[in-house]
């Protein structure tokens, strides 16, 4: 299988676009949750998507680290709608955009995260788009 990490600053809608690519054929499919933050829709989940590779110190976050093939074997495998899938386009966490400065430290765990991508996805966002206060908006209603 051909894994595609999408790397993206939070507030891309990394999730979204991760989401989307996994719907074409030869994709799992993985069905996405919306988050509500305050009663509004913020965000889409997305699971069998994410792999954590790493624990996540900054935030308190809940998700587990786990090995690339843990993450097939408990998430991408059982979430896949599409069990013949070849591809798969994955959201990397805690770092979606792989660009900690600790990676200086620990270019070992990055050169092992990015063995298993084939390709990598870049959401950009023109400076005078019209969707880009949304964006911010969105960043800053983050819990």
């Amino acid at each position: 299988m051909k894994h595609y990490y999408c790397l993206y600053s939070a507030g891309l809608a990394g999730t979204w676009l991760t989401w989307f690519v996994n719907q074409h054929n030869d994709f799992p499919k993985y069905r996405y949750q919306q988050l509500k933050t305050h009663g509004v829709i913020t965000d889409l989940g997305c699971d069998g998507a994410t792999w954590c590779f790493t624990k996540d110190t900054e935030d308190g976050s809940q998700d587990e680290p786990m090995t690339f093939d843990d993450y097939i074997k408990n998430w991408s495998e059982p979430e896949s709608n599409n069990h013949n899938a070849t591809h798969n386009c994955i959201k990397v966490l805690p770092d979606h955009d792989l660009s900690w400065e600790r990676w200086e430290r620990e270019s070992d765990v990055l050169n092992e995260v990015t063995s298993h991508a084939s390709g990598f996805l870049y959401p950009y966002i023109k400076r005078d788009a019209k969707l880009l206060p949304f964006f911010a908006n969105s960043a800053s209603m983050a819990p």
